[in-house]
């Protein structure tokens, strides 16, 4: 029988959250959040040997804060050995939400949002749009490859526009810190031209400390 790393099993028992919630988080959403991150930088060292990556589901993730363009964001995850995050279900998405409460808000743009490792080509011939993640993976949530003028999660409304032929690289919003007009759009993505700075990005790699 495959036997799991105790830090590993520790995992399943990670207290529920649900970043989900419209408007401003109550204190009950606030500790929630508080407690599974609190949670997680205790045992996250022990399978990502390192106690600024947080784990979920085989992988780490971490965020780094800064000025960042997209491709200035992807170069700082690939020091680390890592990738602009992929996001492949609503779980994970939810997760990285939860992350994003841990971003540094005295940046300009961090209400903005932050970088993931999506980007999106128009390709004229079929006026339709092909999407890919940085680190290769398959894009099949959030892939929308038409120009939509309605809410399709994962991304906000009348997301993605392509505005002005130029945002091409992809952004999610962060939800704490920010005015109620940006908390709505919380844990939701936009495009946006891959030259503006935004206060940070999250980065994923691999599990460091495989099954034993």
């Amino acid at each position: 029988m495959e036997k799991i790393h105790e830090g590993e099993r520790s995992l399943l028992d990670a207290p529920p959250i649900n970043v989900k919630s419209k408007g401003n988080l109550d204190n009950d959403e606030k500790n929630k959040i508080k407690n599974v991150l609190d949670w997680n930088k205790q045992r996250a060292p022990v399978i990502c040997g390192d106690e600024e990556w947080h784990y979920f589901d085989g992988f780490c993730y971490k965020l780094i804060n800064g000025k960042f363009t997209w491709e200035e964001a992807l170069g700082e995850c690939k020091k680390q050995n890592s990738n602009l995050v992929s996001i492949q279900s609503e779980q994970e998405n939810d997760f990285v939400g939860s992350l994003s409460t841990k971003f540094d808000q005295n940046f300009d743009n961090f209400c903005h949002g932050f970088w993931i490792g999506m980007t999106r080509k128009y390709i004229e011939e079929t006026d339709s749009f092909k999407s890919e993640w940085s680190d290769g993976t398959l894009v099949n949530y959030g892939n929308v490859p038409i120009r939509v003028a309605f809410h399709t999660p994962p991304w906000m409304g009348g997301q993605p526009d392509f505005a002005g032929g130029v945002e091409e690289c992809v952004h999610s919003y962060p939800k704490l810190g920010c005015d109620n007009w940006q908390q709505i759009f919380f844990n939701q993505w936009n495009d946006a031209r891959c030259s503006i700075k935004l206060s940070g990005a999250v980065c994923k790699k691999r599990q460091s400390i495989q099954k034993i």
